[in-house]
């Protein structure tokens, strides 16, 4: 990875910031220089109040809180690119939530707020997103593994919402966007 960042706080998160919206943020030296994880998730959910939120641990978890742009997410995914889990909130219509049918989601790892649903994001071979289903899998073991959509850095959608083991054209399989 070109400018690869490596956290002092952990031997376990890297990342970038090159060609993000974070590139030359005087947080991010701060950020990545902190001693511990508890001071690295303060200076963190200080910065980003109310829009995200850091855990304290060592391999910490990256939690969008209210939606932010696709941007800030893209940034997000970077900084935050091995090591660490992520998740953002997409806005879907209670309508698209029935369509999707009613096992969809697995009760307990993905909570609907109102119209909003957590996913965990994923960067595909091109640098795209593809917005998963479910917590870090690493393939498609069953109908939970499924990616949603793909989406540009930019948010804008390459694929269809859609359910079960499609195509990728219209989301499908994890294993399947390597095209994307």
């Amino acid at each position: 990875m070109h400018h690869e960042i490596t956290m002092k706080w952990t031997k376990y998160v890297t990342g970038t910031v090159k060609g993000t919206i974070f590139e030359g943020a005087l947080w991010v030296k701060q950020f990545v220089l902190c001693e511990t994880p508890l001071e690295a998730a303060k200076l963190f959910n200080t910065i980003f109040k109310d829009q995200w939120s850091m855990s304290t641990f060592e391999i910490p978890h990256i939690k969008e809180l209210q939606a932010t742009s696709w941007r800030e997410r893209y940034a997000m995914m970077k900084l935050f690119s091995d090591g660490a889990h992520l998740q953002i909130l997409l806005f879907m219509t209670k309508k698209l939530q029935e369509g999707l049918g009613p096992n969809r989601f697995r009760t307990g790892i993905i909570r609907a707020y109102d119209e909003w649903i957590e996913f965990r994001p994923q960067f595909t071979m091109h640098g795209n997103i593809a917005v998963l289903s479910k917590w870090p899998s690493d393939g498609p073991n069953n109908d939970y593994d499924c990616v949603f959509r793909v989406y540009s850095p930019e948010g804008k959608p390459l694929t269809c919402w859609d359910n079960g083991d499609n195509p990728v054209d219209t989301s499908g399989y994890y294993d399947l966007i390597t095209d994307f």
